[in-house]
């Protein structure tokens, strides 16, 4: 899996014992901010004590890892239906990832009968000087006549990419410029 959440099971607890796989690095969910980057061992574990309150879970993203996540605060799922993706890419030592995000009508079985869904593949790799990010969709046979509506109520509005080791020069999509903001210190762009 590419999250590691670590509950916290002692009622007053300030603080946790979190036991990170060695061979991955893992970065705080939230933040991205790397929590564990130590070496790769023969299948051992890094422990690590958090601190934690009642407001808060440990959770962390494997490196290597694409995860897409609706950011805005609804009432109900149902009111976030059409709200665009984040994408959290979590790089590994080769600074590369991949993910993937699945997506129906969140309302009916459609999927199965009708075969109206779509799985977009994510892959990163930024290692080198050319930096590629590309997304590969599968639709099901009962989405591939509706793919104009589907690109305007399905979209990426932003990517945060954590783990790059220096600022990039520019970041463009189909050769067009983009802002964007990069933090020397947590290496989150």
């Amino acid at each position: 899996s590419d999250l590691l959440v670590r509950p916290v099971t002692k009622q007053g607890a300030t603080e946790v014992e979190v036991l990170f796989p060695s061979k991955d690095l893992w970065y705080e969910a939230d933040s991205l901010v790397l929590a564990s980057s130590e070496k790769p061992d023969e299948g051992g574990v890094v422990s690590k004590v958090i601190p934690t309150s009642m407001d808060s879970i440990p959770v962390y993203q494997r490196g290597g890892s694409v995860i897409p996540r609706k950011l805005r605060l609804r009432r109900s799922t149902h009111m976030m239906k059409l709200d665009p993706y984040t994408l959290y890419v979590a790089l590994d030592r080769e600074s590369k990832a991949t993910g993937t995000l699945y997506m129906d009508d969140e309302e009916t079985f459609d999927y199965k009968s009708e075969g109206q869904y779509a799985i977009a593949s994510f892959s990163v790799d930024l290692a080198g000087k050319s930096a590629t990010f590309s997304n590969v969709v599968e639709l099901g046979k009962g989405w591939s006549s509706s793919i104009d509506e589907l690109a305007t109520s399905r979209m990426v509005e932003r990517v945060v990419i954590a783990g790059l080791a220096k600022r990039p020069g520019a970041v463009t999509l189909e050769g067009q410029i983009l802002s964007f903001n990069y933090d020397e210190e947590t290496k989150v762009v």
